[in-house]
């Protein structure tokens, strides 16, 4: 078994790819410096350059995009599950989403945030818009029904308990109003 000394930390590992990462020039193929050192050069140097990932994406956009698209023609399966872990870890973002693709495709503009339900949840004191009950599971609802030419913007949507949403489907809310009485 070959070893070799790490010119960094000194350690004496054995000279293979499991330590060290491979280099085009060298006595035996490898690098100087083992594995662990070649990561903690790395990291000392991007949070030296935060911004550097950003701005070489920014300079090299046609370069990055085929990049991103090629990876992710050869990994299906595992951008599958990157978007489903996603999807999980951020519920609301998803919802958001497609409300958002859904008035889109409607043509009745206006677009939202997770933030912003957040902020209406947080207005409502944590109540249903319509029935004023406490909510611990919420609807988000539409007063203007996208259906009749609501818009999906902050200002049209409010937190709704779920049978109030799934009552009021997408009737105008002054037809709404008049069947809560």
């Amino acid at each position: 078994m070959e070893y070799r000394v790490c010119t960094k930390c000194g350690s004496e590992l054995s000279a293979t790819t499991e330590f060290f990462y491979r280099a085009k020039t060298g006595g035996n193929g490898l690098q100087a410096e083992c594995k662990q050192c070649n990561k903690e050069r790395q990291r000392r140097w991007l949070e030296a350059h935060p911004d550097y990932h950003r701005d070489w994406k920014r300079r090299n956009s046609e370069k990055s995009r085929k990049w991103c698209r090629r990876w992710r023609e050869n990994n299906p399966e595992k951008m599958r599950e990157a978007c489903r872990r996603w999807e999980r870890a951020h519920p609301e973002e998803r919802k958001a989403i497609n409300r958002n693709r859904e008035a889109r495709i409607l043509g009745n503009g206006g677009t939202h945030t997770a933030e912003d339900i957040h902020a209406q949840h947080e207005r409502q004191l944590g109540r249903c818009f319509y029935c004023e009950t406490a909510l611990d599971k919420y609807h988000v609802d539409h007063v203007m029904p996208l259906a009749l030419g609501g818009s999906n913007g902050p200002e049209n949507l409010v937190i709704a308990c779920p049978t109030c949403n799934i009552r009021k489907k997408d009737k105008h809310p002054m037809e709404w109003c008049g069947m809560l009485l």
